[in-house]
């Protein structure tokens, strides 16, 4: 599990232009090396307390979180401030 502070995800949103652009820069603190991948066939998890903590982010930001809906992490509560990525299927570029 990667584990991940309050402080990275409100710098995320404070350097974001888009929603999209927070996906991606969330979805680079569980795949460091997310400039190489072709596709992630599963979400990776996050903790319920970070999910719902995200979600507030979006709204605040963008009047909505549609795309963390549909584009960002499940959650789960064995956990609350992490991200998983065990079991999730990554597909790499070719070089």
């Amino acid at each position: 599990m990667i584990k991940v502070k309050k402080e990275q995800i409100d710098a995320i949103f404070e350097d974001a232009r888009s929603p999209e652009d927070a996906v991606v820069n969330l979805y680079k603190i569980a795949y460091p090396d997310f400039h190489k991948i072709a596709k992630i066939d599963d979400f990776p998890k996050c903790g319920r307390e970070m999910s719902e903590y995200i979600f507030e982010k979006f709204i605040d930001q963008w009047g909505a979180a549609f795309i963390w809906m549909n584009k960002g992490f499940s959650s789960t509560d064995h956990f609350q401030w992490g991200i998983d990525v065990e079991g999730v299927p990554v597909e790499y570029l070719e070089n």
